[in-house]
């Protein structure tokens, strides 16, 4: 299987930090789930960069 990288910038990894318990514990397992199986769930290309996805039912799921 194909392996990927994940990048997080240094401020979203502050905020990570500064957010609630459980929203980090959210946020954490869906960039685990990512790193399982990247194609799995509502993913989709980020126009203008080739190669590159956004994974868009944690993010809905978190600005509920």
């Amino acid at each position: 299987m194909k392996k990927f990288r994940l990048l997080i910038h240094r401020k979203a990894l502050k905020e990570l930090n500064e957010l609630s318990a459980e929203d980090r514990e959210q946020i954490l397992n869906a960039i685990f789930t990512l790193e399982a199986d990247p194609f799995k769930g509502d993913i989709k290309p980020i126009k203008g960069l080739k190669g590159v996805f956004l994974e868009l039912e944690t993010i809905e799921r978190l600005s509920q």
